[in-house]
């Protein structure tokens, strides 16, 4: 997650074609440097955002699931 650039976390997710497993990288409180972000993208992480709002990491962690967890269609096991 990223709020300096990619597709909104939804959008990413269906044009990936809903990859199972997947991991999602939270950036630290201030966000990527532009830099950071270049490396963990050559890594193969997609960037992607939660919106306009910048959340604390912690709360874009638990952010990040509950809409992954929706759209998997619901719960969380596999």
């Amino acid at each position: 997650l990223w709020e300096g650039g990619g597709r909104p976390l939804a959008r990413a997710w269906a044009e990936l074609g809903r990859p199972l497993p997947c991991a999602v990288l939270v950036g630290p409180e201030g966000g990527f440097e532009a830099g950071e972000a270049a490396r963990v993208e050559a890594a193969g992480f997609v960037p992607a955002g939660l919106g306009p709002r910048i959340l604390r990491g912690e709360t874009a962690a638990v952010a990040a699931l509950a809409v992954l967890a929706g759209l998997r269609g619901g719960g969380a096991g596999p």
